[in-house]
């Protein structure tokens, strides 16, 4: 795995256009240029981390889904965590 700013800026503009918004709401919605995203989304310039971290938290999504792809299975989290609750109830009873 690697980082591709291509991709990533495809991603965020994929994110974006499944939430309805256009480039500018975006834009005023986290404070970021608009010019701005559209060259993070057409791969031109690396999103900086603040950037990344604005869009991971608009979005709802990881850095690691936005940098590289890769998405948490929350499933199998939200399983491990209540196993975890379970034995830990075990453990006082």
């Amino acid at each position: 795995m690697y980082y591709d700013q291509h991709v990533c800026g495809a991603r965020i503009q994929e994110l974006r256009k499944s939430k309805g918004y256009t480039q500018e709401a975006l834009a005023e919605a986290i404070d970021i240029d608009a010019k701005r995203i559209s060259k993070i989304e057409r791969g031109v310039i690396s999103a900086s981390y603040n950037d990344m971290i604005l869009f991971s938290e608009f979005f709802g999504v990881t850095l690691d889904y936005l940098i590289i792809g890769k998405r948490q299975d929350v499933d199998a989290l939200k399983k491990r965590v209540q196993d975890a609750i379970t034995q830990l109830q075990e453990a006082l009873m």
